[in-house]
C-alpha cells in the first residue's frame, strides 16, 4: 500500500516537473501596485436641495460601457469652472450625468467636457431650485 502511494506521488511530481520544464518562458511581469489607480468614488446622485441661485443640469451621455467610465465623466464635469457638485449614474441605455451649476449657466462647456474618446452627449435638461435631487 505504501509503495503504491509513494510511486503515485513520485509519478505526479515527475509529470509536474516535465510540464514546468517544457513550457516556454513567460514574459509576464507582475503589475506594480504603484501603477494601479485607486478606485474613485463617484456619487450616483447630487444630494440635498438645490441652493438659491443654482440649477442642476442633467446630461444623457452615450458611449460608457462600464462603471469604470463613470470616473472619467465625473472628473470631466468637476473640471469645468463653475461646477459645484457632480454625479454620474451608469446605464447602458444612456448614462445620466448631473452638474450643480449657477443659474443660467451655459450648457456648452458641460457638453464639451463630456464629449471625448467614445462619449457623446445625447440630451440636456435643466432643473431649477426645488426638491432634493
Amino acid at each position: 500500500m505504501k509503495t503504491g502511494l509513494i510511486t503515485l506521488v513520485l509519478a505526479a511530481g515527475a509529470a509536474a516537473l516535465y510540464v514546468a520544464q517544457s513550457s516556454p518562458d513567460q514574459d509576464y511581469e507582475p503589475l506594480a501596485l504603484e501603477s494601479v489607480e485607486p478606485e474613485l468614488y463617484v456619487p450616483k446622485a447630487i444630494s440635498g436641495p438645490i441652493p438659491a441661485g443654482y440649477q442642476v443640469t442633467e446630461l444623457v451621455v452615450d458611449g460608457p460601457c462600464c462603471t469604470g467610465c463613470t470616473g472619467k465623466l465625473y472628473n470631466a464635469l468637476l473640471g469645468v469652472p463653475g461646477v459645484e457638485k457632480a454625479s454620474v449614474l451608469f446605464d447602458p441605455e444612456g448614462t445620466l450625468a448631473k452638474a450643480l451649476v449657477p443659474a443660467g449657466f451655459d450648457d456648452a462647456p458641460l457638453e464639451t467636457s463630456l464629449t471625448f474618446e467614445k462619449y457623446s452627449v445625447r440630451s440636456t435638461a435643466v432643473e431649477q431650485r426645488g426638491a432634493d435631487i
